[in-house]
């Protein structure tokens, strides 16, 4: 789905470590605070093109504030 690296779905944060802790605690995804989800900044099949000034953002992926 994209070529950035960091972007990672819920189930694949799960199984990394915490930036914030690391090798204390797993990855909580979008139960963090510092989850953030990736801005689709164009149009596809999860984002079909909208006249709105909303920004969308992806249903499945994201990535951690704290690392990006």
């Amino acid at each position: 789905m994209t070529d950035d690296p960091h972007y990672v779905t819920p189930e694949e944060a799960e199984r990394q470590d915490c930036a914030v802790r690391p090798h204390e605690y797993w990855c909580q995804g979008p139960r963090c605070m510092a989850w953030r989800w990736r801005l689709m900044p164009y149009e596809d099949d999860e984002n079909p093109k909208t006249d709105s000034w909303v920004p969308v953002y992806s249903k499945t992926h994201g990535y951690c504030g704290m690392v990006k």
